[in-house]
């Protein structure tokens, strides 16, 4: 008997879904999950819901738990629990610093203190608190003895708020982003894997 479940998993076709991919937009919130299937990449599930006006606070946190708890957990299509979320520019702000040259959380800890100076972006849910962000090196100025860096911050409430609402939908994100990076870090990623 126990040779028969072995035999059974390696009949089966091959298939693999990614991470769910939520899209928390300014005007919708976009969702949609690939399969990898016979040597290819598909959409496995999707949906766009329009979401309600106003800032994210915790009404909205709300509205987009119980949304993802229908939509996800109960709808056909997704499967798993894992997620990545990428952050409409509406919460987020994209910029580019010049940092002196030095190790990485030296320049983190640079990049900090200029934040806090500015505080939080806008279509923060609170007052100016805490900022998260994260930075990647752009491409140097010929001559420049700084190191150009791109920046994307967001209320720390912001991503407090969110990290929770997909908690209580029954996902694991381990991703949160925003700005242009998500597009141009998958590029990268794919171009990883064709070489």
């Amino acid at each position: 008997m126990s040779t028969a479940i072995p035999l059974f998993r390696r009949s089966r076709p091959r298939s693999r879904t990614g991470w769910i991919g939520v899209d928390l937009g300014s005007q919708s919130l976009k969702l949609a999950q690939l399969e990898y299937q016979s040597g290819r990449m598909q959409i496995a599930a999707a949906s766009i819901i329009p979401v309600p006006e106003g800032r994210f606070d915790e009404s909205r946190a709300d509205w987009l738990a119980k949304t993802l708890r229908e939509k996800v957990t109960r709808r056909r299509g997704f499967q798993g629990r894992a997620a990545a979320c990428a952050l409409s520019m509406s919460v987020a702000e994209c910029r580019s610093m010049n940092i002196p040259p030095g190790s990485s959380q030296e320049r983190r800890e640079m990049i900090a203190l200029e934040l806090a100076e500015v505080g939080a972006p806008p279509g923060a849910a609170g007052t100016a608190g805490s900022v998260a962000f994260d930075f990647w090196d752009a491409w140097p100025v010929p001559g420049d003895t700084n190191s150009n860096a791109s920046v994307l911050s967001v209320s720390e409430d912001v991503t407090i708020l969110v990290a929770d609402a997909l908690y209580r939908a029954g996902l694991d994100c381990s991703v949160l982003d925003g700005g242009p990076f998500p597009l141009s870090r998958s590029v990268d990623l794919v171009a990883d894997e064709s070489t």
